[in-house]
């Protein structure tokens, strides 16, 4: 059971069609803006930490979270790239601090800005959801446990 649920709206045809196909154009348009996204925190690292921009780097933080759940593989696979990029600019010694401290916000700190307990608690359930006996994605299977042992290893 997952935490999030993200609600695809397509009617039987379309879901066909999508299937046939491995997935609509809407997919592909998620998955190439999360590669995209990938690719400017590769090349302008210090974007996610921009104190002008935390707002709407926030905002895009909060909304790729419910794609971890999206039907397509490709876009949990680009979701959980781009989430590896949000933990890479977060300090883990400050966020154990805020969960530590029971604070119900943690600025700057992007997707776990808001009750940061929670965030990091739903986060992990969704990506050991994924990890369920299936056919899987072998390169999303890697960046799953990648996430997972990261978060272990900060010792969050």
């Amino acid at each position: 059971m997952r935490v999030r649920k993200y609600e695809v709206e397509a009617d039987a045809a379309e879901a066909d069609d999508e299937t046939a196909s491995g997935g609509s154009i809407h997919d592909h348009l998620i998955f190439q803006t999360l590669q995209l996204l990938v690719k400017i925190c590769q090349n302008c690292p210090n974007w996610l930490q921009d104190p002008a921009l935390e707002a709407k780097v926030s905002d895009i933080c909060f909304e790729t979270l419910p794609l971890v759940c999206h039907p397509h593989e490709w876009v949990r696979l680009g979701t959980a790239q781009f989430v590896g990029c949000i933990f890479a600019a977060v300090e883990p010694v400050t966020l154990a601090e805020a969960i530590a401290t029971k604070s119900d916000e943690a600025p700057g700190h992007l997707i776990f800005k808001i009750n940061p307990e929670l965030a990091l608690k739903t986060l992990v359930l969704d990506y050991c959801d994924m990890l369920q006996p299936g056919e899987m994605e072998e390169l999303l299977v890697e960046q799953v446990t990648i996430k997972i042992y990261s978060i272990i290893l900060q010792g969050l």
